[in-house]
C-alpha cells in the first residue's frame, strides 16, 4: 500500500501537468511553424534582393555597404550584395603625369596624321625622345578611344581623281598601278 501511495504521489504531478504539456507543445509547434514561415519569406526576399542588385554597377553596390553596422559584418554584407570584398576596398590609382604627357603627344600626332596606328605612333614618339613600346602605345590609344583611319583598306582606284576613273563597261575597272 505504501508503494502504491508513493507511486500515486509521484504520478499525480504528471497527471495534472499532462494538460499543460500538450498545451505547451501546441504553442511550441505554432511558434515553430511561424518561424519557418518567416524564414521562407526572408529567403525569398534575399533571392529577390540578389537578383535585383546583380545588374547594378559595382560603385553603387559599394555605397550600400555599411562598415559600422553593429550586427552584419562587411564580408556578410558583400555576400548579400553579390560583391567581391576586394572590389569594396579597391582604390583606383591615379594616372601618372608622364603617362598624361605621352597621351597628349599621341593626341597631337593623331591630329596631324589620323591614319597612323600604334606602330607609326611609336616612331613619332621616338623622334620626340619618348622611348615607348608598341603595346604601351596601343593600350594608351585604346584608353583614349583613338583608332587609326586606315585609308589603305580602300581600293586605290576609289582614291584616284574622278577624271581618271573608267566608266563601267561590264568589267570592273583595273586599279592604277603605282611604281
Amino acid at each position: 500500500m505504501s508503494q502504491g501511495k508513493k507511486q500515486l504521489l509521484e504520478g499525480a504531478s504528471e497527471l495534472f501537468s499532462k494538460g499543460k504539456k500538450t498545451k505547451d507543445k501546441e504553442e511550441g509547434q505554432a511558434k515553430e511553424a511561424e518561424l519557418f514561415q518567416q524564414i521562407g519569406r526572408l529567403q525569398m526576399e534575399l533571392e529577390w534582393l540578389k537578383k535585383s542588385l546583380s545588374c547594378s554597377d559595382a560603385r553603387e553596390l559599394c555605397k550600400l555597404a555599411d562598415h559600422d553596422h553593429p550586427e552584419l559584418s562587411v564580408s556578410r554584407q558583400c555576400a548579400l550584395l553579390g560583391l567581391p570584398r576586394s572590389t569594396l576596398y579597391y582604390q583606383p590609382t591615379p594616372i601618372r603625369e608622364s603617362t598624361l604627357r605621352i597621351m597628349a603627344r599621341i593626341d597631337a600626332h593623331y591630329l596631324e596624321d589620323p591614319c597612323s596606328g600604334s606602330r607609326w605612333m611609336v616612331g613619332y614618339l621616338a623622334r620626340d625622345g619618348i622611348p615607348i613600346s608598341r603595346d604601351h602605345v596601343r593600350n594608351l590609344m585604346q584608353r583614349k578611344g583613338i583608332r587609326a583611319n586606315h585609308l589603305s583598306a580602300f581600293p586605290a582606284w576609289l582614291m584616284s581623281e574622278p577624271s581618271q576613273l573608267q566608266i563601267w563597261s561590264g568589267q570592273p575597272p583595273s586599279p592604277p598601278f603605282r611604281s
